[in-house]
């Protein structure tokens, strides 16, 4: 009875993890590639995107954000306003020209891709040009 439950619970959370990787691969390559995409517009080294926590610190430079933005980042509550912000200002950095544009790069997941192809190089905005429009 026991070695049933056991192996029923092991088939269950085995077929759990396959869900959840075939998710993340499905949603998190095409990130990847748009990220990598975006770097290489902006002048940053694309393969920063694959660098866990350099891939933030390097949006936090594009963005012109002080590094302590970071940490702040990092704390679980007080981190949401700030992921936001970051969002909105990247968006803004590659063209995003409305609030709405903005907000619908919440779902960064379903929008990095399309951003990427639409948005990416023709709407890229330097450090010059984005003070002066902003």
């Amino acid at each position: 009875m026991i070695g049933q439950f056991i192996s029923t619970t092991a088939i269950v959370i085995a077929l759990i993890v396959f869900l959840l990787s075939i998710i993340l691969s499905v949603t998190g390559i095409p990130a990847l590639i748009s990220l990598i995409f975006l770097f290489n517009i902006a002048e940053k080294p694309g393969w920063a995107a694959i660098i866990p926590f350099y891939n933030i610190i390097v949006i936090l430079q594009i963005i012109k954000k002080p590094l302590w933005w970071f940490f702040l980042l990092l704390i679980p509550i007080v981190n949401i306003p700030f992921i936001l912000i970051t969002i909105f200002e990247f968006t803004r950095r590659f063209g995003a020209k409305t609030k709405s544009e903005s907000v619908t790069m919440v779902l960064l997941i379903i929008f990095l891709p399309l951003f990427a192809i639409d948005n990416g190089a023709s709407n890229y905005v330097s450090d010059e040009g984005f003070t002066k429009q902003h």
